[in-house]
């Protein structure tokens, strides 16, 4: 059950830390498997959209991923298709009506308020790079705020991966079918994948959140049902870019890993 008034509480106090114009809020959720309720989630989402609302000229954008169109013959429908595991809020936002999405078949996000479709429009067929969404952020007063488990919502780390290119990723080009204007077509995009070898294992981001949450780039707000963070975008990326040019690897389960050797693609 939902301690709403600890809840309240806490993004009282994420809000008194937001102290930029026209703030973006980049909001991820992973509140699986804790035995909240669906009106439970309802109450957090409805909460969370009227107070980041309130503040003037603001914008909230979340993750709707669609990965799992890799595994299945989906056309991907920008109105219509449903985010994969991006979390309850990320569907909440998605849903409504003055709510805008970009193109990308792989890795959109769905956006409302100021600057949501300047945001979102005319993004490039990579999902991390240049120009992506995730680069766009870094042009404005951006606030990434995670609830729940922020281990494996950081979302963010990718697009650091990619720009201190670590060993382990490649790009790999996959063609899509996508529903453009009532009209489907197939198209190339590119996604950085992690070499496919046994060796290579992905870990779960603890000793990097532990960094964060050490150094202040992270600002943890316990809560009684769930932990809820904060961190100014624009640091967290810096961070996450210097965490990973010092050890490349350290997003692995094993990092004495040798990429001397011939590994799979």
């Amino acid at each position: 059950m939902l301690d709403i008034n600890s809840f309240k509480k806490n993004i009282k106090s994420i809000k008194i830390k937001v102290n930029k114009k026209k703030p973006v809020f980049f909001l991820s959720t992973n509140l699986f498997n804790l035995g909240l309720s669906v009106d439970d989630l309802d109450t957090i989402s409805n909460y969370l959209l009227s107070e980041f609302c309130k503040f003037k000229n603001s914008t909230i954008v979340v993750p709707t991923a669609t990965l799992n169109i890799l595994e299945s013959s989906e056309t991907f429908d920008k109105l219509k298709s449903k985010s994969s595991r991006m979390g309850f809020f990320s569907e909440f936002i998605r849903t409504k009506k003055n709510s805008v999405r970009s193109d990308h078949p792989l890795w959109s996000f769905s956006a409302i308020g100021y600057y949501s479709k300047h945001i979102t429009e005319k993004v490039p067929k990579t999902c991390y790079g240049r120009y992506s969404v995730f680069d766009r952020l870094l042009n404005y007063n951006t606030y990434y705020i995670c609830l729940g488990d922020v281990k494996s919502t950081l979302a963010p780390i990718h697009y650091a991966e990619q720009m201190a290119g670590v060993p382990y990723r490649f790009f790999k080009e996959f063609k899509i079918k996508i529903k453009i204007n009532k009209k489907i077509k197939f198209d190339s995009y590119y996604f950085y994948a992690m070499i496919n070898s046994l060796k290579i294992t992905r870990g779960n981001n603890n000793k990097i959140v532990q960094m964060l949450i050490k150094n202040n780039v992270i600002k943890k707000f316990k809560n009684k049902n769930f932990n809820i963070y904060l961190s100014d975008y624009d640091r967290l990326i810096k961070n996450l870019i210097l965490i990973l040019d010092n050890n490349p690897k350290i997003y692995l389960n094993d990092q004495k890993v040798s990429f001397n050797k011939n590994l799979n693609f």
